[in-house]
């Protein structure tokens, strides 16, 4: 009996252990600045030559139908002329929030394939080819034709 329960207590501490260690470089674990990764993205990936930066809580709603409330940092910049090269990085205030986020720009991205479907078949097809990417409380969505180079960047920095 004493072997067993040894065996149990030596297996729990082993489990707690190796949690530990992986909890370690989660993303929660870990503070982005996104208006930098931005910098970086504009200098290292095909972004628009005119764009808009979305820096106030009505234009969050307006634009993206996001709540303020969840979010406690950002960085989102779009192509001035279209729906096409929208960046959005979100730091949510938590995981939950980060899945709250995650909702509303999923709907934001379907809708938008829903405007383009006849409208635009190559926009169209881009929104098909987009995820809404949560890592921990940080979200992401690239609407980019170079959207693979912008997530490993910011892939980079999640690994710290």
């Amino acid at each position: 009996m004493k072997k067993i329960l040894s065996a149990l207590t030596a297996a729990a501490l082993v489990l707690a252990m190796a949690g530990l260690f992986a909890a370690c470089g989660k993303p929660a674990d870990v503070t982005l600045d996104l208006p930098g990764i931005m910098t970086e993205l504009a200098a290292k990936t095909k972004m628009p030559a005119e764009f808009i930066d979305i820096q106030t809580d009505e234009d969050l709603m307006d634009y993206y139908g996001l709540d303020a409330q969840l979010i406690r940092s950002y960085a989102i910049r779009q192509n001035a002329s279209g729906y096409e090269d929208e960046i959005v990085m979100v730091e949510a205030n938590d995981e939950a929030a980060a899945l709250a986020v995650a909702t509303m720009l999923e709907s934001h991205r379907d809708d938008n394939k829903v405007a383009m479907r006849d409208y635009s078949p190559d926009m169209f097809e881009l929104l098909n080819k987009t995820t809404v990417d949560v890592h921990g409380r940080y979200v992401s969505m690239f609407v980019s034709a170079d959207a693979e180079n912008m997530k490993a960047i910011f892939n980079e920095h999640l690994a710290g």
